[in-house]
């Protein structure tokens, strides 16, 4: 079987991930941050599994990510709206929310198919360019940043026009952006490897030390 071919577009992904984590203060002040990106390109080139993780890290949170916002876009609509059963088949009033419902449906299985081929090999060319671009882009300005921010949100917009969906993506509190830099972080810690690399079991005990301590 041929190699599964990802999305070069992932490396965007990470530089969301990487910029939203190098924003925070207590992840700043941990010199490691200054060398984690060096040290993930090397040991990538080194260890063929680890690079082989990073991308399927990076694809769950691509999917799973637009995959959870989508279904609780739909849940939202259903929720707005009252049905009739029709040959067997609900069918939702008013008639926009059934077609976004049903545009939903549809979207929402196409991302679970893209999350059940995870387990397929990865094209190790195709992991360089990622890797390539991830080294590349490491060190862009916050304007910058926004840019493939921005790339990101049209990136998940075109595949669902549904507009509670491309509303939801830009939610300021729980977006595509938020979601993201959370999924990651879960990722990344259950890695061992990558965890080390990039010290996430230091920060999120930072972290939370820090939240209980604004909350006392």
């Amino acid at each position: 079987m041929d190699a599964y071919r990802v999305e070069p577009f992932l490396f965007i992904v990470f530089q969301v991930f990487w910029q939203e984590l190098l924003g925070d203060r207590i992840y700043s002040s941990m010199q490691k941050s200054r060398q984690a990106i060096n040290t993930l390109i090397e040991e990538s080139q080194k260890n063929q599994q680890l690079s082989q993780d990073l991308v399927i890290n990076l694809e769950k949170c691509f999917y799973a990510v637009r995959k959870g916002i989508a279904e609780k876009c739909r849940y939202e609509l259903i929720q707005r709206s009252t049905f009739v059963q029709y040959r067997g088949s609900k069918v939702y009033k008013p008639p926009e929310n059934d077609r976004d419902i049903k545009y939903l449906e549809v979207y929402i299985k196409e991302l679970d198919k893209k999350l059940k081929q995870l387990h397929l090999k990865k094209s190790e060319k195709n992991i360089q360019e990622i890797l390539t671009q991830i080294s590349l882009s490491s060190h862009q300005s916050v304007e910058e940043t926004k840019l493939y921010l921005e790339q990101l949100y049209l990136k998940a917009e075109k595949d669902c026009p549904v507009s509670i969906y491309k509303a939801a993506l830009r939610d300021k509190e729980n977006g595509l952006q938020q979601q993201i830099f959370k999924s990651m972080l879960l990722e990344l810690e259950e890695n061992e490897k990558l965890n080390q690399i990039f010290d996430i079991q230091t920060y999120l005990t930072l972290t939370q030390m820090f939240q209980k301590y604004q909350n006392q």
